[in-house]
């Protein structure tokens, strides 16, 4: 009997000594399944900002502040590129409610006192994808990567300013996290959000006359932009490395 109760007692003990392995859910991902849905864009143009607070300027940028063109371009999950999609005058009958109208601009600091602000809704395929929105340059025959997306050379017309216009941005459906995001397009009513920028700058030109002697006054006969950066990328930074890269005097 001895022996008997030596051995359960040994088994008992060992079933209730503690183990090594840690306790973890597994989160598997969601089958998306087949179907289409309607999701809600929402797109901002960042306004001009001032050089200086409180800086007086000449021009608020009207030339290329107007969104004439407007493209989304979408890829899938795993970087495939899907579709190019053209707002509003897209012809597959996937973008309605488009509506364009300027907002007023809340805060310090920005030189001009109204953005653009575009809204409408698109019909996607259930999935997740990566989405970027192009305005004022023409995509029409676009398929490329991401990447080529990104590196399409824009050339600066000094003969037509507000040809200089197109703009570059991607959607998010929460924070900006400062690159375009998988989204994962699962239900009806969801909501994308994109700021989209200028590829141009503006220049604003200022200066401090608080400390000058009475009656001496400072007054700018010409000002005149120089070394201007002759291409850009759309959506990649854009560093001139040779004089030849640059126009040597721009507009007086």
């Amino acid at each position: 009997m001895k022996v008997i109760r030596y051995i359960l007692y040994i088994i008992l003990v060992a079933a209730f000594l503690p183990t090594s392995c840690i306790w973890s859910e597994i989160v598997e991902d969601p089958v998306l399944g087949e179907g289409q849905t309607t999701v809600s864009m929402d797109i901002q143009f960042r306004p001009w900002t001032a050089a200086l607070d409180g800086a007086e300027t000449k021009s608020p940028g009207n030339s290329i502040k107007h969104i004439n063109d407007l493209w989304v371009v979408i890829y899938k999950n795993d970087g495939t590129f899907f579709d190019t999609v053209n707002v509003p005058s897209d012809n597959k009958g996937r973008v309605s409610n488009y509506q364009n109208s300027e907002l007023d601009v809340t805060g310090s600091g920005f030189a001009e006192s109204k953005y653009c602000h575009s809204t409408f809704d698109m019909e996607l395929p259930l999935g997740k994808y990566r989405i970027y929105a192009v305005a004022n340059h023409d995509l029409s025959s676009f398929t490329g990567t991401e990447d080529e997306l990104k590196s399409i050379q824009l050339t600066w017309d000094a003969s037509k300013i507000a040809s200089n216009n197109a703009m570059f941005g991607y959607f998010t459906d929460g924070e900006d996290v400062g690159s375009a995001q998988v989204i994962t397009i699962d239900r009806s009513g969801k909501s994308l959000h994109a700021f989209v920028k200028r590829a141009a700058s503006k220049v604003t030109v200022s200066f401090d006359g608080s400390n000058l002697y009475e009656n001496i006054y400072i007054y700018l006969h010409t000002v005149q932009i120089k070394d201007i950066p002759t291409t850009c990328l759309l959506g990649k930074n854009n560093t001139p490395s040779a004089s030849n890269q640059l126009i040597a005097n721009g507009e007086t």
